[in-house]
């Protein structure tokens, strides 16, 4: 046996730790120190004044002079209420003047209507009156002769009642009329009562027709 001492293994010795990794530089801020001032704002141009607004037009009067025709049935007198009513359209000078002849049309068709209509029944009374054995034929010309005394002492406005309706031609007119003016006639108007007392015939026919005599003068 050899006389050797052994020797104690020695273990290996630690591996060293990796050297440390120094850290990554923080990423620099560009002008960090220093901010970009922002950028000026340019102000809005102000705009110009605007020019004052024009004064309204003053629009000319409209001048109506209407003119009639020459065979017009309309009147002068009318004439302002159609230029009235012109107005109140508004309508143009030529408008108004075709509206005026326009509505004088209208009324020549109607009065012409109108006359040729009593021009029909006037014929008509006229066969009818020759026809009546009282007031036509032979006893036609006494008949109106005692009509036209009636309407001698008629009141004026009765008169002219009957000749603007046209009924101083109508039959039963002609024989109620010309009774009354037969009965004048036959014995006359004696101003007040008779000795009997009773009305004459001038107060009785006033009584019993009092609108169709005129006053006593």
């Amino acid at each position: 046996m050899s006389d050797t001492i052994a020797t104690p293994a020695v273990p290996p010795a630690a591996p060293s730790a990796p050297a440390a990794v120094p850290p990554a530089p923080a990423a620099a801020i560009p002008n960090a120190a220093t901010p970009t001032p922002p950028a000026a704002v340019t102000p809005p141009a102000t705009p110009p004044a605007a020019a004052p607004p024009a004064p309204p037009a003053v629009p000319e009067p409209v001048v109506y002079d209407l003119k009639l025709p020459a065979d017009a049935v309309l009147s002068k007198e009318q004439l302002p209420g159609l230029v009235d009513l012109a107005k109140k359209l508004e309508m143009t000078p030529k408008q108004a003047q075709a509206f005026v002849e326009h509505q004088n049309a209208l009324l020549a068709t109607a009065t012409k209507a109108e006359a040729d209509a009593l021009a029909k029944q006037t014929a008509e009374w006229n066969t009818a009156i020759q026809a009546d054995p009282e007031i036509g034929g032979q006893n036609h010309d006494a008949a109106k002769a005692n009509f036209d005394r009636f309407l001698t002492k008629a009141s004026p406005k009765f008169v002219e009642l009957l000749k603007s309706t046209g009924f101083d031609g109508h039959p039963e007119v002609l024989r109620e009329l010309s009774r009354l003016g037969k009965l004048m006639g036959e014995h006359g108007f004696v101003k007040g009562g008779n000795s009997g007392g009773k009305p004459s015939d001038e107060e009785a026919l006033r009584q019993t027709y009092p609108g169709m005599f005129a006053a006593a003068s």
